[in-house]
C-alpha cells in the first residue's frame, strides 16, 4: 500500500463512505487544515477504492477532502486501494482510534458492527484485527446496549467507560437512576461498583485478602457501603416504623461524631445534600 503511486480525482468523484465511524467534523478544525492545505498543498493523500459506478469510496482521509472540497481545488491526491467492508471498517476505526478523533459511542458502534457483520461474534478475532485487546472491544460492545439515554452522558464524558460497564449490570430501566445517582454523587468507577454490590444484596465474591487489606482499598468500599446506606434508607425513609427510624437516626448520630473526630470534613462529605 506505502508504494501505491498516488493519482489525482476530481472532487465530485469521490464520496464518503458510508462505514465511517466518525459522524462529526469539527469546523474549527476544518479551517485550520484549510488554512495549512492552502498554504502547503495536500501533503497526505487520500485512501480510495472503487466504489459505486466510476466514483470512489474515502477510506481514509475524509475531513482532507472536505476541506479540499471548501477550497475549490480541482483535483485532490489519492491512492487506490482494493479492501473488503471488513478491511475498510477497520482501518478506518484504527485511523479514527489513532487521532482520537471519534467519540465514546462512535467507537461502541463502530466495533458493533464490526464484530456482528465481519466477525460472525468473534471478539478475539476483532480485537487482533484492530490491534486492541479483547477487554477493550468487550468494554465497548457492553455501552452499545445500555440505556440510550445514557450514551450522551458518554459522549459528554460525564459518565466514563468504567461507569458504563458498571450500569451495565442492572435491569435497563434502573440504568438511568442509577447513572443520575452516580452524577449526583460524583461516585468513582469503584464507588459505584461498591454501591451496586451493596444494593445488590453483597452477592459478587469477595476480593483476594491483600486486595481487602490495601488501605485505598478498604477506605473506597467503606466509602461506597456509607453512601449507599445513606442512599437507601433516604429511599425507604417514609414507609419504615417509628422505632426503626429512631435506631438509623441514632447510628447514623454515631457515625457523624466518629468521622467528625476522625476528620472536620469526613462528616459534611458523607451527609445527603
Amino acid at each position: 500500500m506505502p508504494n501505491t503511486p498516488a493519482v489525482t480525482l476530481k472532487p465530485q468523484l469521490l464520496y464518503p463512505s458510508p462505514l465511517q465511524p466518525r459522524k462529526h467534523f469539527g469546523e474549527p478544525e476544518l479551517a485550520t487544515l484549510m488554512q495549512s492545505i492552502r498554504k502547503h498543498g495536500l501533503l497526505q493523500p487520500l485512501l480510495v477504492r472503487r466504489g459505486q459506478g466510476e466514483r470512489y469510496e474515502i477510506l481514509a482521509g475524509e475531513r482532507r477532502y472536505r476541506a479540499c472540497a471548501k477550497l475549490g481545488l480541482a483535483e485532490i491526491p489519492c491512492i487506490v486501494v482494493q479492501a473488503s467492508d471488513r478491511d475498510a471498517l477497520a482501518l478506518m476505526l484504527d485511523e479514527n482510534l489513532e487521532r482520537q478523533d471519534l467519540t465514546v459511542m462512535e467507537v461502541a458502534r463502530s466495533i458493533d458492527t464490526l464484530v456482528t457483520n465481519h466477525f460472525n461474534g468473534d471478539q478475539v478475532a476483532a480485537a487482533d484485527c484492530l490491534g486492541k485487546s479483547t477487554i477493550f472491544v468487550r468494554d465497548r460492545l457492553t455501552l452499545v446496549h445500555l440505556h440510550p439515554e445514557l450514551h450522551s452522558l458518554l459522549d459528554a464524558g460525564k459518565l466514563t467507560i468504567g461507569h458504563g460497564v458498571e450500569i451495565s449490570r442492572v435491569d435497563r430501566e434502573r440504568q438511568v437512576p442509577v447513572a443520575q445517582l452516580a452524577l449526583k454523587r460524583r461516585m468513582s468507577v469503584n464507588t459505584l461498583k461498591g454501591y451496586l454490590q451493596l444494593a445488590a444484596g453483597g452477592d459478587a465474591k469477595p476480593e483476594p485478602r491483600h486486595h481487602r487489606r490495601d488501605p485505598q482499598t478498604v477506605a473506597e468500599k467503606l466509602s461506597a457501603h456509607i453512601q449507599a446506606i445513606y442512599d437507601l434508607v433516604d429511599a425507604n425513609w417514609d414507609g419504615l416504623p417509628l422505632n426503626m427510624r429512631e435506631m438509623l437516626w441514632g447510628q447514623f448520630t454515631s457515625l457523624t461524631d466518629f468521622l467528625r473526630q476522625k476528620n472536620p470534613y469526613a462528616a459534611a462529605a458523607v451527609r445527603r445534600g
